[in-house]
């Protein structure tokens, strides 16, 4: 009798502190990305959806983000879409660009270049150097654009200049394609829209 007594309290003392060690658990982003990191993604997701339901901008694109690889869910780009949008929506640049790469690419959403663009823009004013060779790139591809070979040269520099890994290969190759003029415009552009991007000209003839 005494055994099975001691087994009982045994199993309500358990019960007792399992609620109390879940109601403990605060989702923290940091933690998140650091178990993300790991490729722990169960223990990721648990502080990322609970953050990002809460509007937490980073944790929603982070969210998004491992929606659009698959990483510890389903692959669904309709959701990760959902995500990049709330985020994007707030402001948040790595969603802005994440968005913009999703129109661009019809990834999860209609294809819309014109929304694209509008979306890497907001995203390359913000410094973010992904955003800012995006953009680039659909000035010289003429996509949601016109083609302005001057403003593709200018935003890939910015982007190189603010660390971005792209290749200068390919920049370069823009500068080699202007004449004369052109090149001493592109360069005088790069350093304005370096040091205030938020004024970058739409068209290099504005």
């Amino acid at each position: 009798m005494r055994y099975l007594a001691a087994i009982t309290m045994l199993v309500l003392a358990l019960a007792m502190v399992q609620p109390v060690a879940a109601q403990s658990f605060k989702p923290d982003y940091d933690a998140g990305y650091k178990a993300y990191e790991q490729k722990d993604y169960a223990t990721a997701l648990r502080h990322f959806r609970p953050l990002a339901k809460q509007g937490h901008a980073r944790a929603q694109t982070r969210l998004g983000f491992m929606y659009d690889l698959g990483f510890g869910v389903t692959k669904d780009s309709k959701e990760a879409v959902r995500w990049y949008r709330l985020a994007a929506k707030q402001g948040y640049a790595w969603g802005q660009n994440r968005l913009g790469w999703s129109y661009r690419d019809g990834d999860g959403v209609t294809k819309d270049s014109k929304e694209a663009v509008r979306w890497f823009r907001k995203s390359a004013k913000q410094v973010h150097d992904g955003a800012q060779w995006n953009l680039g790139r659909m000035y010289l591809d003429g996509l949601g654009v016109v083609q302005d070979l001057v403003m593709a040269y200018v935003w890939m520099n910015v982007s190189i200049a603010n660390g971005s890994n792209y290749g200068p290969q390919k920049r370069d190759g823009v500068l080699a394609r202007l004449n004369a003029s052109e090149r001493e415009l592109a360069l005088e552009l790069s350093k304005r829209c370096f040091k205030k991007p938020a004024k970058c000209p739409e068209y290099s003839d504005d």
